[in-house]
Formats: C-alpha cells, sequence, structure tokens
C-alpha cells in the first residue's frame, strides 16, 4: 500500500514529467511553425523566379527582334547608299 508520502512524490514526478511534456510540446510547435513559414517563403520565391524567369524569356525575344529590326534597317541604309 502506498504511503502519503509516496503518493506526494509520485505525484510530484508525474507533474514534472507532465511539465517536461508541455514545454516540448511548446518547442514542436514553434519548430512546425517555422517550417509553415519557411514553405510558405519558398512557395513565395518560386513564383517570384518563375515571373522572373517569364519575363527574361521575354526581353529576350524583344531584344532578338529589336536586334533583327535595327540589322534590316542597316541593310536599308547600305542598300539606299549603294544605288
Amino acid at each position: 500500500m502506498f504511503t502519503f508520502i509516496t503518493v506526494c512524490r509520485l505525484l510530484e514526478e508525474r507533474e514534472s514529467r507532465l511539465s517536461e511534456l508541455e514545454a516540448r510540446l511548446d518547442e514542436m510547435e514553434d519548430v512546425a511553425g517555422d517550417k509553415a513559414e519557411l514553405l510558405e517563403n519558398i512557395q513565395s520565391d518560386k513564383t517570384a523566379l518563375s515571373r522572373a524567369l517569364t519575363q527574361n524569356r521575354d526581353l529576350k525575344q524583344q531584344l532578338a527582334e529589336l536586334q533583327n529590326g535595327f540589322v534590316k534597317m542597316v541593310a536599308k541604309i547600305e542598300f539606299t547608299f549603294v544605288f
């Protein structure tokens, strides 16, 4: 049979263990929150990168069109001076 002192000690041990587990739970919740924020930031970065790559591709296409137009214009000017 348990004595009063034994029961008190068991209760203290259980309360101590409960406090440890609550602290661990708080830590895990913080980590989970950090992971969620990190995933959110990664998704945002992926979206920004996708936009940048699309814009880069469009700008390269526009540059190529401008270069072709410039070459044609120079060719016309040269043709004009030849004749």
